[in-house]
């Protein structure tokens, strides 16, 4: 432990204590001087409280004793954009994140010291905000789900920094984002079975354009998972080696797009994609992003109905639930999970409640049989 003495000759007080940059040396030791007691005293506290840090392996020693996180957000930032961004193949997760970070510097500056984020106070519109609120307050421009996703992004970079040791604080938690009951109910679509008709059976919708609908709400994926032309990275583009028509199974890209699971499909799809193979194209989904937002366009058009692509992966989950319930949407959807189902694609269906309701008057019936039993 550090120690503390008086000096008598010199009036001064001396601290004596344990180098964090020395430990595992011969002499640790290192002394400072101090004017009075109280300057004496709380470096004695102070050096303390590293070395019990040192021996607990906790590293907010770093933070006293280099008197940081003297760093900087722009400092922060340039530290991720080197060692993280600058590594990825991925244009659009780059420029995500530098949209995350641009407007993070609208609230806090790049010169900001990133210890002083939480404990900041502005006045918004008469109203004291602190931390976090304060982006959260300068950002209401945008949905409350665009910023949740921004406090995503911005508490992965810093907390990169932070196991990288480049600061020793935690500047965004978890409990920074807007809470569930705080977000806008989500307005997904509703299908009927009006809807399916028209798109199954409409007069001025071509032959490729109900093949290309067939495919995505027969599948449930999203248009990352089956991507046609990827021009900046090819190895996302779906081939023919990545079908097998014999076992009815498509490798799709997973939602995070590192990897490729199986999925199978069923044989409207396998016709149509037989039907294009036989045709000559040179791959499965010989089109782009560009050509497949086209078709919903002029099917949107066409129809009257107002829908997009990812409401066709609803039609898919809202096809499913109301004979396989949750469960079976979810394996259809993919890595989905029950709650995204339930919140994102298909509420529960009339045809569970009355499962349910005739579940429970089944087992009333029995319980009150056997009691009179």
């Amino acid at each position: 432990m550090a120690k503390l003495y008086k000096m008598k000759n010199r009036g001064l007080y001396q601290v004596q204590f344990k180098n964090p940059e020395k430990i595992g040396t011969k002499n640790p030791w290192d002394r400072e001087y101090h004017n009075n007691k109280k300057q004496a005293k709380a470096a004695l506290a102070k050096y303390n409280y590293i070395e019990m840090c040192l021996k607990t392996g906790s590293n907010d020693w770093k933070r006293i004793y280099y008197k940081c996180d003297r760093k900087t957000v722009g400092e922060c930032f340039d530290f991720f954009q080197q060692q993280v961004l600058d590594e990825k193949l991925n244009h659009l997760t780059e420029k995500r994140y530098q949209c995350s970070m641009s407007s993070f510097l609208q609230a806090f500056p790049k010169e900001t010291m990133v210890a002083s984020i939480r404990t900041k106070k502005v006045t918004i519109d008469g109203k004291i905000k602190t931390g976090l609120a304060i982006y959260k307050s300068m950002m209401n421009h945008l949905s409350r789900n665009t910023v949740n996703s921004n406090i995503r992004d911005l508490r992965t970079i810093f907390e990169y920094c932070r196991t990288e040791q480049f600061i020793t604080e935690e500047i965004i938690t978890k409990n920074d984002k807007y809470k569930k009951a705080d977000l806008p109910a989500l307005e997904k679509k509703v299908w009927t079975p009006g809807e399916l008709i028209t798109l199954e059976t409409h007069p001025g919708i071509s032959e490729f354009d109900r093949d290309v609908i067939r495919i995505y709400y027969l599948t449930g994926c999203r248009a990352n998972e089956l991507t046609g032309y990827n021009y900046k990275n090819r190895e996302k583009e779906l081939h023919w080696h990545h079908i097998n028509f014999q076992t009815n199974e498509i490798s799709v890209l997973e939602k995070s797009g590192k990897i490729r699971t199986k999925t199978y499909a069923v044989d409207d799809v396998m016709d149509i994609l037989k039907k294009w193979r036989e045709r000559g194209d040179k791959k499965p989904l010989n089109f782009s992003y560009e050509t497949l937002k086209n078709v919903i366009k002029r099917v949107n058009l066409t129809t009257n109905i107002k829908f997009t692509l990812h409401d066709l992966r609803r039609l898919n989950a809202q096809l499913i639930r109301p004979k396989l319930g949750v469960r079976g949407a979810a394996i259809s959807l993919g890595n989905s999970s029950f709650n995204v189902v339930q919140d994102h694609y298909a509420d529960t269906s009339r045809e569970e409640k009355i499962k349910v309701n005739d579940a429970l008057m089944e087992t009333r019936k029995n319980w009150l049989q056997a009691a009179e039993a």
